[in-house]
């Protein structure tokens, strides 16, 4: 991590007075996509073609997955997606164009699951990492950034003696006026459930997926022209 990366990361720990971990690294194919928010309606995500970014993370030399990650968009976003990259060979020129696309879709369900026992602070400085690199790279604000960021620690506070582990999930709901995170274990116990007013935070979460440096933007923009 760089120097400044660091400076940032002790300005947010002193600020939220505990460690934290940003949802932008809870990763992998998650079911959920039929869930409804908590007043029981149910989101308007598109299907087939084009719908659905999917990604995987994979780490040491052995290839390692660690996580997995997909991003269903609305149907107005899906038609654009399949604009660009239909009959297509990615470019770096398409892929700024599905980044912008999923950036602007008004409805959104990102999907994860965890495929191998993580450590709180490996965990932790990886997930801060890609919510930097959003800010870093100009696609969110500085009150985007601490629109997420204060409120993680108060959601992950009990990832910090356990760590992530296989099989936990999570989801986040994205709407223009609001976001809906949870997080469930492996044996369903629901550790966090909560609805957030307002489109930052959600504008957050997505760009700590996409930003240019982030862990998964590579593998979810190239998934649409395979």
């Amino acid at each position: 991590m760089s120097s400044s990366r660091a400076s940032r990361r002790d300005e947010l720990c002193s600020r939220s007075g505990s460690r934290f971990i940003s949802t932008a690294l809870a990763i992998a194919v998650l079911t959920w996509s039929s869930a409804g928010d908590a007043d029981g309606t149910q989101p308007a995500l598109a299907a087939g073609p084009y719908a659905v970014l999917q990604g995987v993370l994979r780490k040491t030399l052995l290839k390692v997955e660690v996580a997995r990650v997909q991003i269903r968009v609305d149907e107005a976003t899906q038609r654009k997606l399949a604009a660009l990259a239909s009959g297509r060979e990615h470019s770096d020129t398409l892929a700024a164009g599905v980044v912008a696309a999923v950036m602007n879709t008004r409805h959104a369900v990102i999907t994860s699951e965890i495929r191998r026992d993580v450590p709180f602070d490996r965990y932790a400085e990886s997930a801060y990492s890609d919510l930097d690199s959003a800010r870093e790279s100009g696609m969110i604000s500085e009150s985007a950034y601490w629109s997420l960021a204060r409120l993680l620690p108060e959601w992950m506070r009990m990832l910090q003696d356990r760590g992530a582990r296989k099989g936990d999930r999570f989801m986040c709901q994205l709407h223009p006026g609001s976001m809906r995170v949870v997080y469930r274990t492996a044996d369903g116990v629901t550790m966090v459930d909560r609805t957030i007013p307002g489109g930052d935070p959600g504008r957050a979460v997505l760009a700590s997926y996409l930003a240019p440096e982030s862990s998964f933007r590579k593998e979810l923009v190239r998934s649409l022209f395979r």
